[in-house]
């Protein structure tokens, strides 16, 4: 429904150790009834001009939320039922819904050639208080 404030769809993208194999895995999740902003920041280093390009998302209160010191801690046959906000575990969110299996070699290729995606880079939990519970997201 376009022109809804909360009518984006993102997938977070965690990325975690498996617990048995110790390799580097991901676990996608899709949700719904999101808010998405794409800000540009320009400034001047020494005559150059630099432009950076991030993200602000805001998520409605979802299901299966965990927070990262929980979420690292599941065992491996219920991750996919989770879902965590961690801005030091180089997770990120995708606008839209990404279908494919993530595997590193994707992860690093779609941080380099596709547009609409972030590394989280700080989360605000709004999860307490009495009325529109969200997490505020941005992305670099």
């Amino acid at each position: 429904m376009d022109g809804f404030i909360f009518d984006k769809t993102v997938t977070v993208v965690n990325k975690y150790v498996d617990h048995t194999t110790k390799e580097v895995s991901f676990n996608k999740t899709i949700l719904n009834n999101c808010m998405w902003k794409k800000k540009i920041e320009k400034t001047t280093e020494n005559s150059n001009i630099k432009i950076l390009y991030y993200f602000s998302v805001t998520i409605l209160s979802q299901a299966g939320y965990l927070p990262p010191n929980k979420y690292r801690l599941i065992p491996n046959n219920e991750i996919k039922n989770y879902w965590t906000l961690n801005p030091n575990n180089e997770d990120l969110i995708i606008l839209g819904e990404y279908k494919d299996d993530i595997d590193e070699s994707l992860y690093h290729d779609l941080l380099n050639n596709y547009d609409d995606i972030g590394v989280i880079q700080s989360v605000v939990d709004n999860t307490k208080v009495p009325y529109l519970k969200h997490w505020k997201v941005v992305c670099k």
